[in-house]
């Protein structure tokens, strides 16, 4: 079994099952009080998301600041969790400028704290663009109009990235080898998390302090 951050051996059945295995009142207590600590989402979030009046009916991030642009190349998704929330993706191809075809090799981007799409579009645009590569964005549940229960929690965001990534498949025809994983802060928990003993992705992580404390909770 491949060993993962600090020494840390992911659990078989994947990252989070020792947590929410039985489901009991300690797991819960555990996620509840570290998911207090961890999570700052914008309030109220810095954009909403409409629908196009035209026969495509495709949806846009719309910012509700002049200070953030709105990027119309973004395609946004509602995804479903396993956990039965409702988070919104937003996917920025990368073509060459001349008609050419999308790269080949996208960035799965899990943000940092206190920020949310909105804010984060016109970064990601910008970065597929010195990379070349695609870039997918996600909020977590309970940040910006991703809804959910109680708000974010550390399970949460575990299930957040697992529908983001069957997205990226079934919504965008990205392959799983195609798929490099960037976690920056609170976002490398679910980064690590998600490059489990089943999984081939490349991974990124920015803040080894936050994934070191998802891996303790969850792959022990």
């Amino acid at each position: 079994m491949a060993t993962g951050a600090n020494g840390v051996k992911p659990h078989p059945r994947g990252c989070l099952a020792p947590l929410t295995a039985n489901g009991g009142p300690w797991a819960r207590m555990v996620d509840n009080i570290a998911s207090k600590l961890a999570f700052f989402p914008p309030t109220p979030p810095t954009y909403t998301v409409q629908q196009h009046k035209d026969a495509t009916g495709e949806l846009y991030i719309q910012p509700t600041d002049r200070t953030y642009q709105r990027i119309s190349q973004a395609r946004v998704r509602w995804l479903e969790t396993r956990q039965g929330h409702r988070i919104i993706s937003a996917f920025l191809p990368y073509m060459d400028g001349r008609g050419g075809s999308q790269a080949s090799t996208t960035l799965l981007y899990s943000h940092g704290n206190a920020v949310d799409l909105g804010q984060m579009l016109p970064v990601f645009r910008d970065l597929g663009r010195l990379l070349k590569v695609n870039v997918m964005g996600y909020d977590y549940t309970g940040y910006g109009a991703s809804s959910g229960g109680t708000g974010p929690s550390v399970t949460a965001t575990h299930s957040d990235i697992l529908a983001v990534l069957h997205g990226l498949e079934a919504e965008h025809k990205v392959k799983r080898q195609d798929v490099v994983l960037y976690g920056q802060s609170v976002g490398s928990g679910p980064t690590v998390c998600a490059n489990d003993s089943k999984s081939s992705y490349s991974t990124i992580s920015f803040s080894a302090n936050h994934a070191q404390v998802w891996l303790r909770m969850c792959c022990t």
